[in-house]
């Protein structure tokens, strides 16, 4: 509501804002002079710093400043006298409002009253028109979002059927390589313990090798024939752990189905708890957000009541001020009007309840729907990382035996040996020991290193009755003997006598056991390479 101003606080106010142009004037003043003191002081610098036409300009500035000061006088007066005469406008047309404002009370009462109830509804049927616009374009995106969700949910579970079958594919092909990797170790161990036991006999021959040549090459035809027959043997055994493979591949198909069930049923019954919890944490949600929804409501129509309210009077008054008259006239017309249009808000206003209760009811369901369905598109966002990342292992630790296999079987072709993780070769021509090491460079590897009495009986059997450098000297300090990978020899399989650093002797070899030797003498030699041979 406007109020009415008295004369002492017109008075008030004319002498602030007068107050005000004043305190312009004096900013004015106060800023010119500020600025010929500024060109005063300018005027005491040196001739080396300011010619004689800058100060000419100087001059000229400081006319324009006063200039400036003239104008702003002129305009301090003018707005002054402009004020006054606006003041006059308004106290006239004050005096003209009180006398309407009087006959318009009359009438003001009459009509606030059908106003106030017509405001009322139409602030109700715009409340309601909107609540109804929101839902049903809540209900639309929560329709779309549904949709978006269950084209996720089925993209998502056919990725997930994907990934179970490569996981299914991968987990039975490691199954195989690892069953392929476990044969062919127990079948290399079963080789080495017959190349063991032969070697056993071919050391007892080789004890009776000055005494019984005639016997030996008896023994060396029937160890021959025993070898073909071994073979023959071999070919069977390897025929019947073909078979057997396959039928451990078919067991092991089984299990994986059979434990592959037992995850699933087992996963589906936790899957369904978690729902249920999930589903009682949001019911109590969802009545503390209706609780909450319907006091924010009940404030926001107060305030929007109000607000339409105030609104309407503002306009009211605004338009009054200069058709009063002509508004006389016309309430009784408008009051008949009021009252048919509140009548048909009504109908509207309960129409509208109708509708917004039904939407309201559209829009919980279709909550719930996409809370059951982020909660599946989640559920099953995370199986399928989980999917994701055993292919991920399953293709990586493939992909290793594959190499290891593969690199075994390059390696076999080679004519290199396995023997406890090392890879190790015997050369068919003799080398001095640096030329000898160049070469096991050359092929990936070094000269042999020997760690333990089994790996020495090993080379023992390896070499074939040859003399072989190994990766041992002491070049660097005499007597202190290292291995090629630069570590100290700790455990020594030495002749009785050796070393003895008779003369330049400053390389290792192995027949039996170990001796000095220059290093440019002319031996066979065996490098080894270790490899990694667990998954």
């Amino acid at each position: 509501m406007l109020r009415k101003r008295t004369e002492p606080e017109m008075d008030e106010d004319i002498y602030a804002n007068s107050g005000n142009v004043l305190e312009l004037k004096s900013t004015a003043s106060n800023d010119s002079k500020d600025s010929y003191e500024k060109i005063y002081i300018n005027e005491d610098v040196p001739e080396t710093r300011t010619t004689r036409s800058h100060k000419e300009s100087l001059t000229t500035v400081t006319r324009m400043g006063s200039t400036e000061n003239r104008r702003y006088r002129l305009a301090a007066v003018f707005l002054g006298l402009l004020f006054v005469l606006l003041l006059t406008a308004i106290i006239l047309l004050w005096i003209q409002f009180n006398h309407l404002t009087a006959e318009r009370d009359q009438l003001q009462t009459s009509n606030t009253n059908l106003t106030a109830e017509r405001d009322q509804l139409q602030t109700s049927n715009t409340n309601l028109t909107a609540e109804r616009d929101q839902l049903q374009t809540s209900n639309t995106n929560l329709a779309a979002e549904r949709n978006q969700l269950q084209t996720s949910y089925t993209n998502l579970t056919v990725e997930r059927d994907q990934l179970q079958t490569s996981n299914i594919n991968l987990t039975a092909e490691r199954d195989q390589l690892q069953t392929s990797y476990t044969n062919l170790t127990a079948e290399r161990d079963q080789l080495q313990t017959s190349y063991t036991k032969l070697t056993a006999e071919r050391n007892q021959l080789q004890t009776s090798y000055t005494k019984l040549t005639a016997e030996r090459n008896q023994l060396q035809t029937s160890y021959t024939k025993l070898t073909a027959e071994r073979d023959q043997l071999q070919t069977s055994n390897t025929n019947l752990a073909a078979e057997r493979n396959q039928l451990q591949t078919s067991y092991t198909k089984l299990t994986a189905e059979r434990d592959q069930l037992q995850t699933s049923n087992t996963n589906l019954a936790a899957e369904r708890n978690q729902l249920q919890t999930s589903y009682t944490k949001l019911t109590a949600e969802r009545d503390q957000l209706q609780t909450s929804n319907t006091n924010l409501a009940a404030e926001r129509n107060q305030l929007q009541t109000s607000n339409t309210k105030l609104t309407a009077e503002r306009n009211q008054l605004q338009t009054s001020y200069t058709k009063l008259t002509a508004e006389r006239d016309q309430l009784q017309t408008s009051n008949t009007n009021l009252a048919a249009e509140r009548d048909q808000l009504q109908s509207s206003y309960t129409k509208l309840t109708a509708e917004r209760d039904q939407l309201q009811t559209s829009y919980t369901n279709l909550t719930a729907e996409r809370d059951q369905l982020q909660t599946s598109y989640t559920n099953l966002t995370a199986e399928r990382d989980q999917l994701q990342t055993s292919y991920t292992k399953l293709t990586a630790e493939r992909d290793g035996l594959h190499r290891r296999f593969s690199d075994l079987v390059k390696a076999s072709e080679e004519g290199w040996i396995f023997f406890s993780s090392s890879l190790y070769y015997v050369s068919n021509g003799k080398k001095s020991w640096t030329e000898s090491r160049y070469d096991c460079r050359k092929r990936g590897s070094d000269l042999l290193i020997i760690n333990s009495r089994e790996e020495q009986d090993f080379i023992n059997t390896l070499r074939k009755d040859k003399m072989v450098w190994i990766g041992l000297g002491d070049s660097e300090t005499e007597g202190v003997w290292k291995w090629v990978d630069g570590s100290e020899q700790i455990t020594g399989f030495w002749h009785s006598g050796e070393p003895n650093s008779d003369g330049d002797e400053d390389c290792a070899i192995t027949d039996r056991y170990w001796a000095d030797y220059p290093c440019n003498s002319q031996f066979n030699w065996i490098c080894e390479k270790r490899i990694l041979i667990t998954v």
